[in-house]
């Protein structure tokens, strides 16, 4: 699995919403959040649809290069 950092930055800033907000949404910590903005852990898949539901990203957007 690539990284997907930065699409989720480009995304959150897209709406406006700090990475707090992000995580406050998806039901997780803010410095779990993190670790994915910053490609140290990658989220499972279960997590991938809460975090692409609150962004209003498709998986092919999320993933892309």
């Amino acid at each position: 699995m690539s990284g997907i950092g930065k699409n989720l930055r480009k995304r959150s800033k897209y709406l406006n919403l700090t990475d707090a907000e992000v995580a406050r949404r998806i039901g997780i910590s803010a410095r779990r959040y993190s670790y994915y903005v910053t490609d140290q852990r990658q989220p499972d898949f279960a997590m991938l649809k809460k975090i692409c539901k609150v962004l209003r990203i498709s998986y092919n957007e999320l993933f892309a290069e």
